[in-house]
């Protein structure tokens, strides 16, 4: 994706941004594909590289909620006007995820808050059972305010959220999954804005798949000589039952008793010893103090089968992060309540290390009956300064 701004009167200004790779390469048969995924945020700050958050490389689905990170876009109001995206890559070979890469402009809240010069957009969510029911759009191009900027037509569908459209996208979500979007032009030499277009599908809430029934699974239940003995004693079976006859193992498959082969291997040669040999390193090449024994900022291993075993740096890649960057550090805090309206988050501008404010706990205690809900928020300490706490997040 490359975005760039227009306008009707110059067309292009300025030029078109870097490309962001949005979906990831297809796998090949067989074989897991690169793997791609994507966390947002937003704000009204101006994000930079130091704000990208750390990635941890054996976790799918890595979203730093605490960060105020989310799995997908939650779209800018007047009141956040930036929404920010980065990205990581799954390494094919090593299987590990790579670290977060960005943070790049999702999108953006026009400054007056009005679509661009000569084209307006209109937006309008449907309930949850109003699959591939499209919206409605009323209008009267010879009414007097229609001529007007901003003008926001009606909708009478049922299953529509309300009976106007809106200005800008609210966004889907579990109960209002379809979200619909209509445009209209102005021409000066045809009169004016023209009619709303046929309303189309703006976005539409993925929701997760039902769980598959349960398989039928394979119970041994004793064994027989021959498969004589077992058809005697078992003329019939049900779904899953198996028994063995000299290591073989018959099942049966709703007819009759199947032979699927022997479950159990000739015995194996004597294997070797194994020894898990790890190493830590100050940059990923060389070694760290007293021949790579000293915890530093990244890890590798070996595994072989050789008891003592040094190596070198190139034999225990690849090195992996082990200790975060200097100059970041966070610490968080927990309070309680009895309802789910989050806590006013503490204002304090007080340097020490560990500081608990009043009524908050170092430690999340945990939910019971009279205080259901937990909040959690949190402060960063960069170059020696703690910033205000930040949050709060249900935790």
């Amino acid at each position: 994706m490359s975005s760039a701004l227009f306008t009707s009167k110059d067309g292009l200004v300025g030029t078109w941004s870097d490309p962001i790779r949005i979906t990831g390469e297809d796998g090949k048969d067989g074989t897991d594909g690169n793997g791609t995924e994507f966390i947002y945020k937003r704000t009204n700050d101006i994000l930079t590289a130091d704000d990208v958050p750390p990635s941890n490389p054996y976790i799918d689905d890595d979203v730093p909620t605490e960060l105020g990170w989310f799995d997908h876009p939650q779209g800018v109001t007047a009141d956040i006007l930036y929404e920010y995206v980065c990205t990581r890559k799954k390494d094919k070979d090593t299987k590990l995820w790579g670290e977060f890469v960005g943070p790049a402009v999702w999108s953006k809240w026009g400054a007056n808050g009005k679509d661009g010069d000569g084209v307006e957009y209109v937006y309008i969510r449907t309930k949850k059972d109003s699959d591939g029911v499209t919206p409605n759009i009323e209008f009267n191009t010879l009414d007097p305010d229609y001529q007007s900027d901003e003008y926001l037509p009606t909708c009478s569908t049922p299953q529509a959220e309300s009976t106007t459209w809106t200005d800008d996208p609210k966004g889907v979500s579990p109960d209002f999954p379809f979200e619909f979007v209509s445009q209209r032009k102005y021409s000066s030499i045809n009169g004016g804005w023209q009619a709303f277009s046929d309303p189309a599908l703006w976005c539409r809430y993925a929701e997760d798949g039902a769980k598959g029934d349960k398989g039928d699974g394979v119970n041994i239940l004793g064994s027989y000589d021959s498969e004589e003995e077992l058809k005697q004693a078992h003329p019939t079976g049900n779904a899953g039952d198996a028994y063995l006859i000299n290591g073989q193992l018959y099942v049966w498959n709703g007819g009759s008793w199947e032979n699927v082969g022997n479950i159990q291997g000739p015995t194996g040669e004597t294997g070797t010893s194994s020894y898990l040999h790890i190493k830590f390193s100050p940059d990923g090449i060389n070694f760290s103090a007293n021949g790579g024994e000293e915890p530093d900022k990244y890890i590798g291993y070996v595994v072989n089968n050789i008891e003592n075993y040094t190596g070198t740096p190139n034999d225990y890649k690849p090195w992996i992060k082990f200790k975060g960057d200097d100059g970041w550090n966070y610490e968080y805090i927990f309070k309680r309540t009895t309802t789910e309206t989050a806590p006013k988050v503490p204002t304090t501008n007080r340097q020490q290390d560990q500081y608990v404010p009043e009524d908050w706990t170092a430690d999340a205690v945990g939910v019971d009956k009279d205080n259901k809900y937990e909040w959690r928020c949190y402060r960063v300490k960069k170059d020696g300064v703690w910033s205000e706490f930040r949050g709060a997040y249900n935790a």
